[in-house]
């Protein structure tokens, strides 16, 4: 089995990485590019060896390994990744990336979760044919890994994804944060669920709600004149609140009115009894 002669590799990327690895045509074209292998390298240092992280280095790394054979397939040649860091190149290297989701959109979503992973990790190889450059002081190299990045930033996702500041957000969170988020969705979808039958049962049932302290505010606030004047609100003055505050849409005109009604009520009782006292 070929592995990458590179100094910069250590044994056990080579063994718990390139060596674990499905050992076909994407694995033997990977681990002979430089690049890919350099940032494999830098991903394979981020994590714990044991954790189950270690499988999506190995998928970034085989996604990239696809991008290089499709990309061969197109221009006909042994062409390195690192030679389609290039602005001359973004082009092909997108309608490569079409060709790959296009033949993996089996699921809902996948097509886009691709799209997504190789922009990311050529983001990631231009970044280091930048640094290499800089280093070695070639600024033409430099100045073309630099558009090539700009060119990532301005069209990638705008071209390929339908969720273009998506990569962005999941690339900063963990897994433990991602799945906070999915449960905290779930939940949310769960209580709006509830909450849309809750409110069906009560029209059927004709079951009184206990107002809120918000929806009150929002009555007081709405009905301050009337309150002050001790006037009774119409049901076109009602609806007007229902309009101006959503939190107020799942009462009828009728229930504000009483509402208002009650909050008079109430003030005059309290006139009485200090007058009494």
């Amino acid at each position: 089995m070929l592995l990458p002669q590179s100094g910069n590799v250590s044994k056990s990327f080579k063994e718990q990485v390139l060596a674990a690895m499905n050992q076909d045509e994407v694995t033997i074209a990977l681990r002979n590019d430089d690049l890919i292998v350099k940032y494999g390298t830098l991903e394979y240092k981020k994590v714990d060896p044991l954790s189950e992280r270690l499988l999506f280095v190995k998928q970034k790394l085989r996604y990239l390994g696809r991008l290089l054979l499709s990309i061969r397939n197109i221009v006909n040649a042994p062409i390195s990744l690192r030679e389609c860091i290039h602005p001359s190149k973004f082009q092909m290297i997108q309608t490569a990336v079409q060709d790959i989701s296009g033949n993996d959109a089996s699921k809902p979503g996948t097509k886009q979760s691709i799209v997504v992973k190789i922009g990311y990790g050529l983001k990631k190889c231009a970044t280091i044919c930048e640094v290499d450059a800089i280093k070695s002081g070639n600024s033409e190299n430099e100045r073309a890994a630099n558009e090539f990045l700009k060119l990532c930033d301005m069209e990638w996702l705008h071209k390929n994804s339908m969720h273009a500041l998506r990569p962005a957000a999941d690339s900063k969170l963990s897994l433990k944060d991602q799945d906070k988020i999915r449960m905290k969705q779930n939940s949310c979808k769960q209580l709006s669920k509830k909450k849309a039958t809750d409110q069906k049962k009560r029209k059927v049932l004709g079951v009184r709600v206990p107002w809120s302290a918000k929806e009150k505010a929002a009555v007081q606030k709405y009905f301050k004149t009337h309150i002050l004047s001790d006037k009774i609100p119409r049901a076109h003055e009602c609806e007007d609140a229902r309009k101006q505050y959503p939190i107020l849409c799942d009462r009828s005109w009728r229930c504000i009115k009483y509402c208002v009604y009650n909050m008079l009520s109430c003030i005059k009782n309290n006139r009485r009894k200090q007058k009494t006292q």
